[in-house]
């Protein structure tokens, strides 16, 4: 077999070698090109290569971002605005799980309507997100509420100011409704912590002081408890909790040296807190303070002084360990000493039966007058004021809701405040705007407050003359309606400007409203005479004196016509054409149920909204004159309300009118 193979090659080598030598020789013409041979076939297909590594991922900053919603509480078909970023295409909404009705969007905003059940029968949160790019932002919690469902708006209103301390570039407020922060750059009112709910830590805040860790220290009169609030995360803690046996009905509380004083009104005794061990002891003391110790302070050197009403004394007890020795009498010639505040080398301290300050060296002796009597200042029951650091003071005033600053030449001035009699409420750029009527003085004046969307408060203005109504005016500000018959407009810098003076309208105004030509529409309350003011002059427009009778409150200009409420004497709504003025006509009679309807505003459907004041009621009347009761009569948890705002989420916005505990409520359309 190795023979034949080798010889085969041997055969194909001579052959070779036989065409070499014939190509070598003289040159001859070139043979055609064969054919070309067949196509060989495929071969197999190679191994797959290494799967490549992972693009890089985009930036997370793509991604659908919600920021917040307004409202945070609607109804179903209540427009809701989402902030927030990256919002670059087309969205599309989800509540729940569900879309939304798109309305409008940017990159920053979106508008949608349509989330959640159209028939709740009661409140319940729907989860809203955001779908853009394929990119699901997460979910936002907001409440969907039936129409008609009535919920207090959170705002930050003072009620009772007892005791105050300044720290961290705040003053804040132990107040009967919570404890509360006043930003003194900006001067908004917000709540850190709510009183008096069933859930609630505190009960009756009375004193307030701030530890050397900026911890607030509040003492609760109804509780007998000590309680520490972080004024930051709203954290609270008990220093000395519920029957503890040393406090008995404890009102002023002072900071010294690491350790906490607490004066007990009910006992005539002082509690002595270490701050770090939270031990506890009451002082003991050479001889008995006088009854009812108020307020406490201590000075620089860690003696305490102490306001005790009963006896018109203040008391001095110099501290030694767990010890005590008091001189009584060290000041006197104050009619029921209050509250206390050191400043310098004087003590300021409040009279419990007199709108007075007093002023006393640290030395001892007797006290003199600070200022003379102010007013409308009523203060009777301060634990503590506050020096501002200039020769001047806080105090709060429990009797009207308010906080003062009183400066070193005793001006006084509103520093903070809540609701206080408002008459009024209107809505713009975000804000609502409330004008109370608790001075109707022409020189200190109304407060028009500032309430934020997130129910932070602000005084923006001092509105002189008895405050009743409220309109946006063409300017992007105010115009405030008096009962003394004046016409004030009010920017949003807080200026004022007097547009028409007090009696020159003979009797009050009801109501204010503009048209769309900017003339302004005023009522004059009782004689039912309409005024038409074009900027310059004041010129009669309409009657509305029905009856032998009227009583016109607010009012409002929708499609060219001027409704007004035609409360106390006839219980309609009155209509008058803007274009021809004349005598208004009865729009709603008496006969569909109105008792008592002082506020009107309109909805962005074209419905007008009307709120029955004596009966608490709140009603929708299409423009087929359908009425539909959305709040009914005698809804215990609203009570005299007076004022409609109406802003875009539809939500319906009103204020109660009365005392210092009035609320802000919020209702379904």
């Amino acid at each position: 077999m190795k023979t034949k193979v080798f010889t085969e090659l041997i055969i194909l080598g001579l052959l070779a070698m036989v065409v070499m030598a014939g190509c070598s020789g003289s040159k001859g013409s070139t043979g055609a090109t064969g054919p070309a041979g067949p196509t060989g076939a495929a071969g197999p297909a190679g191994p797959t290569g290494p799967t490549g590594p992972a693009g890089p991922t985009g930036p997370l900053s793509s991604a659908p971002v919600i920021m917040g919603l307004d409202p945070t509480m609607s109804s179903f078909n209540t427009i809701i605005t989402i902030n927030g970023s990256n919002f670059t295409t087309t969205p599309t909404v989800y509540c729940d799980g569900s879309p939304a009705m798109l309305v409008n969007y940017s990159a920053t905003q979106i508008t949608v309507t349509g989330c959640g059940n159209p028939s709740p029968s009661q409140p319940y949160q729907v989860a809203i997100s955001v779908l853009v790019n394929k990119q699901m932002s997460n979910g936002v919690n907001e409440w969907i509420v039936p129409s008609g469902y009535i919920m207090q708006f959170p705002a930050a209103s003072l009620q009772g100011p007892n005791g105050i301390v300044l720290g961290n570039g705040k003053l804040y407020v132990a107040d009967s409704a919570g404890v509360f922060a006043v930003d003194n750059a900006t001067g908004w009112t917000t709540q850190i912590l709510q009183a008096g709910c069933p859930t609630c830590v505190l009960s009756n805040p009375e004193g307030i002081t701030m530890d050397n860790s900026g911890n607030l220290i509040v003492t609760d009169s109804a509780n007998n408890t000590l309680v520490g609030v972080n004024p930051t995360t709203s954290e609270t803690w008990y220093i000395l909790g519920p029957g503890n046996g040393l406090l008995s009905n404890p009102i002023g509380v002072t900071y010294s040296s690491g350790y906490l004083y607490v004066a007990n009104s009910g006992a005539s005794n002082v509690t002595q807190i270490n701050d770090s061990t939270l031990s506890a002891v009451n002082l003991t003391l050479n001889v008995g303070l006088p009854s009812a110790p108020y307020g406490i302070a201590a000075d620089a050197s860690g003696n305490l002084y102490v306001a005790c009403r009963d006896n018109n004394t203040v008391s001095k007890i110099v501290v030694s360990g767990s010890n005590g020795t008091v001189t009584n009498s060290w000041v006197t010639g104050i009619p029921q000493p209050y509250g206390i505040g050191i400043s310098g080398t004087s003590m300021l301290v409040t009279s419990g039966n007199n709108p007075t300050l007093y002023t006393a060296s640290l030395s001892g002796g007797a006290a003199s007058k600070m200022c003379a009597d102010f007013s409308p200042w009523e203060t009777n029951s301060n634990s503590s004021i506050i020096p501002d650091g200039a020769g001047g003071i806080f105090v709060g005033d429990p009797s009207d809701g308010l906080v003062y600053h009183v400066n070193s030449a005793c001006k006084t001035s509103t520093y903070a405040e809540g609701f206080a009699d408002p008459y009024d409420i209107a809505y713009f750029n975000g804000d609502f705007y409330v004008p109370n009527e608790w001075f109707c003085d022409d020189v200190y004046g109304d407060a028009l407050l500032d309430v934020r969307s997130d129910g932070a408060v602000r005084v923006l203005a001092r509105v002189p003359g008895c405050s009743s109504s409220i309109a946006v005016n063409p300017s992007g500000g105010f115009t405030v309606g008096g009962w003394n018959g004046s016409i004030i407009n009010v920017a949003l810098t807080g200026i004022t400007t007097t547009v028409i003076g007090s009696g020159t309208i003979s009797v009050s105004v009801g109501g204010v409203a503009y048209d769309n030509s900017g003339n302004l529409y005023l009522n004059d309350n009782w004689t039912g005479n309409i005024l038409k003011w074009n900027g310059s002059s004041l010129t009669p427009f309409a009657t509305d004196y029905k009856g032998g009778s009227s009583s016109l409150f607010k009012m409002i200009v929708y499609n060219g016509v001027l409704y007004i409420t035609n409360a106390w004497g006839n219980s309609t709504i009155d209509s008058v054409n803007i274009s021809t003025g004349g005598t208004a006509n009865v729009y709603l009679p008496t006969s569909v149920g109105l008792n008592i309807p002082e506020s009107i505003g309109v909805d962005g459907f074209g419905n007008l909204i009307v709120e029955d004041y004596m009966d608490d009621g709140l009603f929708r009347v299409d423009a087929q004159k359908h009425v539909t009761v959305l709040v009914p009569r005698s809804v215990t948890t609203m009570s005299y309300p007076n004022g409609i705002a109406i802003p875009p989420s539809q939500l319906i916005y009103t204020i109660e009118e009365g005392s210092t505990t009035s609320r802000m409520w919020v209702i379904a359309p």
